[in-house]
């Protein structure tokens, strides 16, 4: 049981985490809190769906795991159910 939630957390983090890596710092300013729900659920849907393409990210973002340059598909929160 305890592995489960250890598993659900870890994911959670990963995925507040790559959602503030890729969050547009100009509209950030002008964003409240449902501004900020709404963009975290379509980052979750479009991880869960496997649909980076659809996930907006800044030229030239760099996503690291373990400080190796991987691409947003080859991330570990596929992992994540």
């Amino acid at each position: 049981m305890k592995k489960g939630i250890l598993v659900k957390a870890h994911c959670l983090f990963l995925a507040a985490a790559a959602f503030l890596a890729f969050a547009n710092a100009a509209s950030a300013a002008n964003c409240d809190r449902s501004c900020l729900l709404e963009h975290a659920r379509q980052f979750n849907a479009n991880m869960l769906t496997h649909s980076t393409e659809k996930i907006p990210l800044a030229p030239g973002v760099q996503i690291r795991e373990n400080t190796k340059a991987i691409a947003l598909g080859e991330s570990r929160w596929f992992t994540c159910a």
